[in-house]
């Protein structure tokens, strides 16, 4: 009896053990989902998939977002060994601004927590411009809206196109002209100013606050060199036709 008692003992405590050593464990395709530069209204939802890859039930007890902007959804049911499961994220896409959150979701796996991210831009096309390489333009961080900002078109002559500015605060100016790299240079007050890319394919300019005049000049490397190159042949023909003169005069003098 004795030892009947004993093997009872050693199995149930090895069934304990063997109980004790399967652990779920939660493994996600991707722990940041990147939104991109989405327009304001635009649907918020993403997706972080997962999968239960141990061996024993998962159960997610809690997601939680740093902001009431961010509405996350956790399964209800425990995600059996091999299956996978979804937590979805409702951003509010009314914000017109950068999307910077975390999620953070909470289980009974070997990782009992994990932060989940969203990034991203809501923009307003109708208020907002885009601009390339942003990091790289001095003057963009600091610039206000300015209601009663103007910018007039004094004068286009295809070459040339001249405004005048009027604002109490820096601003960005979008202009209706094709951004084209190679030739076009921009002077606000006869100084020289980068242009920047705006909205894929307009030009744009930091203008300061005050009253300014803009001028935009194309100038391309090529038509330059061209007329270098002609003024250069122009001297040469001239020398050349001075120097017939000069022999031909010379000549003329030794048959006298």
């Amino acid at each position: 009896m004795r030892k009947v008692v004993t093997l009872l003992f050693v199995f149930t405590l090895s069934l304990g053990i063997n109980a004790q050593d399967k652990v779920a464990k939660i493994e996600f395709e991707t722990e940041t989902i990147d939104y991109g530069t989405i327009e304001k209204g635009a649907d918020g939802v993403r997706v972080f998939k997962f999968k239960n890859t141990g061996d024993a039930p998962l159960v997610v007890s809690a997601v939680k977002s740093t902001c009431g902007c961010t509405v996350p959804k956790k399964p209800t049911a425990p995600i059996l060994p091999g299956e996978s499961g979804e937590i979805e994220v409702k951003y509010d896409t009314k914000r017109v601004n950068p999307i910077r959150k975390t999620i953070t979701v909470t289980s009974n796996a070997v990782r009992p927590t994990v932060a989940l991210k969203i990034k991203g831009t809501v923009v307003n096309s109708g208020t907002t411009s885009l601009i390339e390489q942003k990091d790289k333009i001095e003057g963009l961080n600091d610039i206000q809206v300015d209601d009663s900002a103007q910018i007039a078109l004094v004068n286009n002559n295809n070459d040339e196109v001249n405004y005048t500015s009027s604002s109490s605060k820096k601003q960005l100016a979008v202009f209706s002209e094709i951004y084209y790299k190679q030739g076009w240079k921009a002077y606000i007050d006869n100084v020289e100013a980068p242009i920047v890319k705006a909205n894929y394919v307009l030009r744009a300019l930091v203008v300061p606050a005050g009253t300014h005049s803009i001028r935009f000049e194309f100038k391309p490397t090529t038509i330059k060199n061209s007329i270098i190159a002609s003024t250069f042949a122009s001297i040469l023909l001239w020398l050349g036709i001075v120097a017939m003169i000069v022999m031909a005069y010379r000549n003329k003098q030794k048959s006298i």
